[in-house]
């Protein structure tokens, strides 16, 4: 077990700017991309529990490979980031476009058309019984929900990007650490620091994405991590804890058995005064502490075996 400390004084921080979007490619048949939903800015992939609805998410993308097949029309599968077969995207009724058959039919097809830039997707005409010009697959453009129909039209949230895999993991790793910095400067306030995260990402072209999502997750967790510590009495100074690995959890050895994380006494997860660590599997970890003062402090801390 191991605890990293950080002692930092108070500090203000340059404007932060959103990552660049990559540049957008033509799809070719054959090969995998992640489509982005130019209206949504949100990606591609399967939704709600039964995973059988094709909808949007922030930063949460799935590989969809595109075919051009002999009757002139597009097949989409959603392939997963190892390349494994997650079923064809198919409509078969004039509303939600869903995923899952494991074989073609006239379900299955699609045209792609270019429309300045962008591109738009339809069902195709050889899917004869919903065919129509005039609707197009689309996110539904209500926030509360992440479901992509086939029956969109002009006006709505029609409009596809496709980008590489290796742009997209990029772009989506940047935009996690960058959105959990944004939802985390509400802390800055209570006196936590930063530092160690504002610097990731400012370097952020010269780490890989995987570790930048791994960042992000520790970044993420470690507030909510953090918000349910209740200092001892004697310490008057916030402290924002985050994990190597970014994984935390409440009853860990539960949810998270096969990993082992570091969770507070209790499974309400919402007071304690120490952490603790359910050590199952092989994964390694450590516990960093960040504290900003603002005089001479000294870190005290035991660790148990």
């Amino acid at each position: 077990m191991t605890l990293c400390l950080s002692l930092l004084p108070l500090y203000a921080w340059a404007e932060r700017v959103a990552p660049t979007m990559p540049t957008a490619v033509a799809p070719v048949s054959g090969e995998s991309y992640y489509l982005y939903n130019v209206e949504a800015d949100m990606f591609m992939n399967y939704v709600e529990s039964s995973n059988t609805y094709v909808g949007v998410q922030k930063d949460n993308a799935m590989p969809v490979k595109v075919t051009l097949e002999n009757n002139g029309s597009y097949s989409f599968y959603f392939n997963g980031i190892n390349g494994s077969y997650y079923g064809e995207v198919y409509s078969n009724a004039v509303d939600y476009a869903r995923r899952g058959k494991t074989s073609l039919d006239s379900y299955c097809y699609w045209t792609i058309n270019a429309a300045s830039g962008v591109y738009t997707i339809q069902r195709s005409s050889v899917n004869s019984s919903y065919f129509n010009a005039d609707q197009y697959l689309g996110w539904v453009g209500d926030p509360s929900s992440s479901y992509v129909y086939a029956n969109r039209t002009t006006g709505d949230a029609i409009h596809w990007k496709f980008f590489t895999i290796a742009d997209g993991d990029r772009f989506q790793a940047e935009r996690r650490l960058y959105h959990a910095l944004e939802s985390s400067d509400a802390y800055v306030g209570n006196g936590w620091s930063l530092t160690y995260f504002e610097n990731a990402y400012t370097n952020r072209t010269n780490i890989s994405p995987e570790e930048l999502t791994n960042i992000a997750s520790s970044l993420t967790n470690g507030t909510g991590m953090s918000a349910g510590y209740e200092a001892p009495e004697w310490n008057e100074y916030p402290i924002l804890f985050y994990t190597s690995d970014g994984y935390y959890g409440q009853n860990s050895g539960v949810n998270n058995k096969e990993n082992g994380t570091w969770a507070l006494p209790n499974n309400s997860y919402t007071t304690g005064t120490y952490f603790y660590r359910d050590l199952y599997g092989t994964r390694s970890s450590s516990l960093s502490a960040t504290v900003v003062v603002d005089q001479d402090a000294t870190f005290v801390y035991e660790l148990y075996a």
